[in-house]
């Protein structure tokens, strides 16, 4: 991991809902910048993001004696700029992205198992990667190797194409 709490390479989350969990991996493309890691950061934070600069919008206009209406409503434009432009600036690596998850629980079956212990696999192959990298252990070309054959293990999402019946 870097100072900005996050690897360049992408992110494990684990979350939990009632007595399941799940585990999920993201990896970005090989050779996606630092720079593009941040912006993607700021890609998942959006909604929050976008939800208080309406509101803190619509809090100031009122502070300052205006409507709070007009206030909400320049907040919802720069909100919405805000989107398009990181939007735009992370697409090409949103696109390219490799997601794994794998629910597990009460009755979880041995694919999703599975799945969980190559999500596990995988997080600890690219963080020890990132360690050795850190401490001169490797390159950043062997680095970026370890990267692209995890990346590369994960399945690409099949997108589906709606056509005329």
């Amino acid at each position: 991991m870097n100072e900005s709490g996050s690897s360049r390479w992408g992110y494990v989350q684990v979350g939990y809902a009632r007595h399941w969990v799940c585990h999920r991996i993201v990896v970005y493309p090989p050779g996606a910048s630092a720079d593009d890691a941040r912006w993607l950061r700021v890609w998942r934070a959006l909604p929050f993001v976008a939800i208080a600069t309406v509101l803190t919008a619509a809090l100031i206009a009122s502070w300052m004696g205006r409507s709070g209406l007009a206030g909400m409503l320049s907040g919802m434009v720069v909100a919405f700029a805000t989107v398009v432009v990181v939007g735009q600036r992370t697409h090409l690596v949103r696109t390219q992205t490799r997601t794994m998850e794998a629910w597990t629980g009460y009755g979880t079956d041995a694919t999703a198992r599975a799945t969980q212990r190559s999500i596990c696999e995988l997080a600890a192959a690219l963080r020890d990667a990132d360690g050795r990298l850190a401490s001169g252990a490797i390159s950043p070309v062997e680095h970026e190797m370890v990267w692209a054959r995890c990346y590369h293990e994960i399945p690409a999402a099949r997108r589906r194409r709606l056509s005329a019946v």
